[in-house]
């Protein structure tokens, strides 16, 4: 009997699905071999190619070697980029992706992400917390070379205010204000 599209659909599903299971189980080499198997049944799916880069995410992420951490966040990057080109208005894939740009340090184009992240999806709090979380490092750096730094304070507030707005329990929107807080003191 052959396979029509139909259960075609159905076998890349499951192994998605199969592969997020795992994933939140933190069996990462399990999740990514489910993913990888949906994206050579189909080099399209882009739901497979998300995930693939969230497990570069994570995984550069854990990595205590800074260049494995560069070479995984390398590879996340390409995952979010083929995804993006066949789904560009995935707004995780853009948030995800500026998480890696802001683990690299290249802070304009994580916030290029999150920006059009926050224009496809404009409830996402994580989003909004992780530009809170920018513009608290931007601020950081700019106070250690002894600029003044009272604008991109009051936007990593905002953002930070924002985040807890649409979702109150978001303890790394809360601890970005007690940050913002220390850091104001600190002046």
């Amino acid at each position: 009997v052959a396979a029509g599209p139909e259960h075609r659909d159905l076998a890349l599903r499951a192994l998605n699905n199969l592969g997020s299971v795992l994933f939140i189980q933190n069996e990462f080499d399990a999740a990514e071999k489910n993913y990888k198997k949906a994206v050579e049944m189909n080099p399209s799916y882009a739901d497979a190619l998300i995930n693939l880069g969230n497990i570069k995410l994570v995984r550069g992420r854990m990595a205590a070697d800074p260049e494995r951490q560069r070479e995984l966040f390398r590879r996340g990057i390409e995952y979010y980029d083929r995804a993006l080109a066949l789904y560009p208005n995935h707004a995780a894939a853009y948030s995800n992706r500026g998480l890696i740009w802001a683990g690299l340090g290249k802070l304009d184009k994580a916030e290029r992400d999150y920006e059009q992240a926050l224009y496809l999806n404009s409830g996402d709090y994580k989003t909004r917390s992780n530009l809170g979380s920018l513009y608290l490092r931007r601020a950081q750096e700019a106070h250690q070379r002894g600029k003044p730094t009272p604008a991109l304070l009051e936007k990593a507030k905002t953002y930070f205010q924002q985040s807890l707005q649409l979702n109150p329990a978001h303890l790394e929107g809360r601890e970005g204000l007690r940050m913002l807080a220390r850091m104001q003191g600190a002046k």
